[in-house]
């Protein structure tokens, strides 16, 4: 039997272990064990899911506002250990609940226009699609930036962030040539997030949909 790469497990029992290239399947699995550990390492930089549980308790926990604002901005440019998350963690839990379930930022009636936003160190895209009725809504996405060994911009998403569209307006809304330099940074529209293909685009950092939707 030939080694493709691909294998079944029929394959792996019937397979030469002495191949160069074969990995013994409990192998494979300890090494993505061992992976996974490490990310959760105490020493590691918070994984997104810790991050957002903590910025999900400063939501709800009475915390002063100076503290607030810097744990988000380091949060914001990943300077936190998992190590150093649980701490806050275990910290915010003992705080008490504000009394009211308001946010601490005060919600619109009317969610914000379409754009780019800045707010407790974070950045948001608000975008508008049609519903299933036809009618038009918005919705808020926050970027999430990887950064790679040298500190460029090594990956970008954007995950959920509901209710934030009607929260933004207490924020502050980029300018077009801020989400332009942003998209150049990213290689892809800061705003709709698709990778930018056409010469013109690349050049400016945004399309001409994206930028008369900007305004």
């Amino acid at each position: 039997m030939s080694y493709t790469g691909n294998l079944t497990r029929a394959d792996e029992q019937e397979l030469d272990v002495a191949h160069p290239d074969y990995v013994p399947l409990a192998e494979r699995r300890d090494r993505g064990l061992a992976a996974a550990r490490a990310a959760q390492a105490d020493d590691a930089p918070v994984t997104d899911n810790r991050a957002k549980f903590v910025r999900d308790l400063l939501d709800e926990r009475e915390v002063p506002a100076e503290a607030v604002a810097r744990l988000l901005a380091r949060l914001a440019i990943k300077a936190v250990t998992n190590g150093e998350a649980r701490g806050y963690i275990e910290w915010l839990k003992k705080r008490s609940r504000k009394a009211t379930a308001t946010p601490r930022h005060e919600s619109s009636a009317e969610a914000a226009p379409v754009g780019v936003y800045e707010l407790d160190g974070e950045l948001y895209a608000v975008r508008e699609a049609k519903g299933d009725d036809g009618q038009p809504f918005r919705f808020a996405r926050r970027l999430v930036v990887t950064n790679d060994a040298d500190g460029g911009v090594h990956r970008v998403d954007f995950e959920k962030a509901p209710g934030v569209q009607y929260r933004v307006h207490n924020g502050r809304r980029l300018t077009v040539d801020e989400v332009e330099a942003l998209s150049l940074d990213f290689k892809r529209c800061a705003l709709c997030g698709r990778p930018l293909k056409v010469k013109e685009s690349k050049q400016a950092g945004i399309g001409p949909r994206c930028r008369e939707r900007i305004g």
